[in-house]
Formats: structure tokens, C-alpha cells, sequence
């Protein structure tokens, strides 16, 4: 059975029943697969899950809108991964809060600070900082310094900051976009959780108080 996958992006939500426009056509793949097979496949660094019957002939139009609330699946945390890692391309400074991102609760240390550092998507070389926020109470030193060394070695260098004053997660990209993150980084795939978009007043008001409290 041939099934025809379009993938498209869009600044606006995308209602599919409805036929509402779309704005920019990412990518069109023909594939082969089994009646009964779940369609899972990755289409610009997406993973896609399928799960509606499908016929021979069929053409599946997946939308991934830009803005809004993104979901981070339940047992999909190489998911969030990328998300993350899609975020944060091409930024010259990111800015992360979060309580516990120096404690590896379920991977070992090496692989906790490794997954973190992919998570930074350095390979372009454009990022030059990283400010890292977390708790006292749960820190861990030697993840930091894993992860120092990681950045330091990609040209990327990681002021460490603590806080007890914040609670919700957040991803700062240039001072410009912010996402706030259901869960912290170490608790991803575990539960469902979702990733939000902050609109301009959210931001303003976010980034006002990292300056009083001398964070940033």
C-alpha cells in the first residue's frame, strides 16, 4: 500500500477538516507500508505518529503549527528532545530555568549531561552562552561541570546561577522567545506535559524580574 505524507508548517493554528490554508509546504514523501502497520516516521526532525485507518492511494496531510502549545508525549522523550534542540538552533544566548537541571534522576551522569548539551544544538557555532538557573537544593555539581566542559569544548561558555524565588521552567532563546516547559528537563517522557509559547508581555514581565533578582 502507497501513502503519500505531507508535511506543513504554519505561523497560524491549522484546522485540516476544513481545508484552511497552509503556509509553508516542508516536505512530501511517498511510502510503502502494511495495512495494519502504525504509521511512525520522522519528517524534518518530527516524530509522527499515525494511528487512523488507511487505504491504498491515501495522502496524509500532518500540520505542526509554530505557535501555540506543543505537547510532550507520555514515552517519547527523544521527542522533546528535538523539540528542544529545534528551539534553541541558531540562538546566540539561551537562557534556562530550571530547578532540576543539574540532577540526573534516571540516566547516569555521563548520559544525563550529554543528552542536556544535544538538547543546546551547538553544532552551528552560533551559540555563545549559556545561563543556567537552578536550585540549591537540587544541584548537583558534577552534572554542571559535565555539562560546562561539553560547551566549553563547542565554544559555548555556561554561567551558573541559583534561585529559589522560581518555580515553572523556562527556555529563553536570545531574550526574545521563551518557552515555558511543563516538567524539567530531567522528568521529560515520563508524563505528559506540555510546551507553551509566552506571548511579548509574559516575556517582558519574566525577563524584568530576572533582572531584579539579578540573574541575568
Amino acid at each position: 500500500m502507497i501513502v503519500t505524507v505531507v508535511m506543513t508548517g504554519s505561523v497560524e493554528d491549522v484546522e485540516l477538516a476544513d481545508g484552511s490554508t497552509v503556509v509553508d509546504l516542508i516536505r512530501a514523501i511517498e511510502l510503502d507500508v502494511d495495512v495494519d502497520d502504525e504509521l511512525g516516521i520522522y519528517l524534518n526532525n518530527r516524530e509522527i505518529y499515525w494511528k487512523h485507518a488507511l487505504k491504498d492511494g491515501d495522502s496524509i496531510i500532518i500540520a505542526w503549527p509554530i505557535h501555540g502549545a506543543a505537547p510532550l508525549p507520555r514515552g517519547r522523550r527523544r521527542h522533546a528532545v528535538e523539540f528542544l534542540r529545534d528551539f534553541a538552533k541558531g540562538a546566540q544566548e539561551l537562557i534556562i530555568l530550571d530547578p532540576y537541571a543539574t540532577v540526573a534522576r534516571h540516566q547516569s551522569p555521563s548520559s544525563y549531561a550529554g543528552e542536556f548539551v544535544d538538547c543546546l544544538n551547538l553544532e552551528g557555532g552560533s551559540n555563545q552562552s549559556i545561563r543556567l538557573i537552578d536550585s540549591p537544593q537540587h544541584h548537583d555539581p558534577d552534572i554542571l561541570r559535565r555539562i560546562a566542559t561539553a560547551c566549553g569544548e563547542r565554544g559555548c561558555n555556561v554561567v551558573h546561577k541559583y534561585t529559589t524565588s522560581i518555580h515553572d521552567r523556562f527556555w529563553i532563546k536570545d531574550r526574545t522567545e521563551v518557552l515555558a516547559l511543563g516538567t524539567s528537563f530531567n522528568s521529560m517522557g515520563r508524563k505528559l506535559a506540555f510546551a507553551l509559547n509566552m506571548p511579548a508581555s509574559d516575556r517582558d514581565y519574566l525577563l524584568d524580574f530576572l533582572r531584579r533578582n539579578q540573574l541575568i
